[in-house]
């Protein structure tokens, strides 16, 4: 695991589960490689029999939490990362976490005092600016996160991510062209991350330039393959091309990376119907048709009671 060599790692201790099985450092460990390979949902289960053995483990209560908020279970994080609240007062990584988690679930009090506490914890400095600009924008406030960011980019125009950031907050305000040049010099600062070359190869498509996109898309994914707006924008502009045979494994692979996206089932379906498929097109279809209904039967749990019976007034 030292070493990054976590498929031997995983293997490793999965045969020790075997030989230990209620050993609560085995599950540890296991939690902790699904954790560095970024595979958040993997890591929970592990984490969560830790606790169920050793209630007061902060490592594994606090990447729960983690693995929790990184897959968007934020009522989970949040159960799992506030009784670290006090051990953990002065992170303000955590504090940046626990103020988005309370946000998702609409307590703006507690985000707000969980966003103060961030900032008496790190002080004004351009890290600081950068995780809160981050917060504001996990949670659509673009203005907020605008001005954190804008911020720190004053205090230190060399700190990684601020720039990307900076940028992914132009192109949800529809400022393309600003939202380029702070893509373009992240890549100057940290050219060997995805996120800028797959966001500029989604500002290319918006604007026509089919082929500046193609390019973009795949330069990020030669970085990182597993990037699913990348596999996705390479499949939508072959499929614009008339070349369904070339988009395809694109679209397999954004659903073999999110099976549960109801619009990479329907890219898929769509893919499949242009090349002639058309059995392989009316399942992945009805498939994108399922998760929608199960995408609204969720909201509709979350909401108050359930969504009005639409009226039966002509």
């Amino acid at each position: 695991m030292r070493l990054g060599k976590y498929h031997s790692a995983l293997q490793a201790f999965e045969k020790a589960k075997t030989l230990a099985p209620g050993l609560p450092q085995i599950d540890l460990n296991l939690g902790l490689v699904y954790y560095r390979e970024q595979d958040f949902r993997a890591a929970i289960p592990p984490f969560r029999r830790v606790l169920k053995q050793q209630p007061d483990h902060a490592q594994a209560r606090y990447l729960l939490g983690v693995s929790s908020f990184m897959t968007g279970n934020y009522r989970d994080a949040v159960s799992a990362l506030e009784p670290l609240a006090n051990a953990e007062r002065q992170n303000p990584d955590f504090w940046c976490e626990l103020g988005i988690a309370y946000g998702k679930l609409q307590r703006t009090e507690d985000s707000a005092r969980a966003f103060d506490r961030m900032l008496r914890a790190g002080a004004d400095t351009a890290q600081m600016h950068l995780l809160l600009g981050v917060a504001h924008l996990q949670l659509d406030q673009l203005s907020a996160a605008q001005r954190e960011l804008e911020k720190a980019a004053a205090i230190d125009p060399q700190l990684p991510f601020e720039h990307y950031n900076l940028g992914v907050v132009y192109q949800e305000q529809g400022k393309l062209d600003e939202a380029s040049a702070q893509f373009k010099t992240e890549i100057e600062l940290a050219p060997g991350e995805p996120w800028s070359y797959e966001s500029l190869g989604k500002i290319d498509r918006q604007k026509g330039d089919f082929e500046g996109a193609l390019a973009m898309f795949r330069h990020a994914m030669g970085i990182d393959p597993r990037l699913v707006d990348a596999n996705d924008g390479v499949g939508e502009v072959l499929l614009s091309k008339n070349d369904p045979e070339h988009a395809l494994p694109y679209f397999r692979r954004v659903v073999q990376l999110e099976p549960d996206s109801a619009k990479g089932h329907f890219q898929l379906g769509k893919a499949y119907e242009q090349a002639g498929q058309q059995q392989n097109a009316q399942r992945e279809i009805a498939e994108a048709a399922r998760l929608q209904a199960a995408a609204r039967r969720n909201l509709e749990r979350k909401m108050i009671g359930k969504l009005p019976v639409p009226s039966a007034d002509f």
